[in-house]
């Protein structure tokens, strides 16, 4: 979803199993994390942490098990990302992260219940 107007819009997520919140501070970051990872879910499963290497093990072995059912997955994201001239999902993770963390934009439901966060 695309919270407030102008030029610049952050996009936040609205999970089916009461999770979300901000995923990024431009319309550009959404497709681009979307498209060059295998969810937003194993994305924020685990931690950060200093260098973000653990969590890039976690997501590699994900591509991997998708990768068994869909074999040209690199060729279809590198055909969108140059589509759409996309960054690489990578180079989002930390920012990822950070605004996953931003409790300003912590989703709250039709029944006033605050949706858990996307960082497990």
């Amino acid at each position: 979803m695309l919270v407030g107007s102008g030029g610049r819009r952050p996009v936040v997520y609205v999970g089916s199993e009461g999770e979300g919140g901000l995923v990024g501070m431009s319309i550009r970051d959404a497709p681009a994390l979307v498209v060059g990872l295998p969810s937003l879910y194993d994305a924020t499963a685990k931690p950060f942490g200093d260098d973000g290497s653990k969590l890039r093990e976690w997501l590699a072995q994900a591509d991997h098990d998708i990768r068994d059912d869909w074999p040209q997955l690199d060729m279809e994201r590198d055909r969108l990302r140059k589509a759409l001239d996309l960054p690489p999902a990578d180079e989002l993770l930390a920012a990822l992260h950070a605004a996953a963390a931003d409790e300003r934009y912590r989703l709250i439901s039709d029944a006033g219940q605050r949706y858990r966060s996307m960082l497990q």
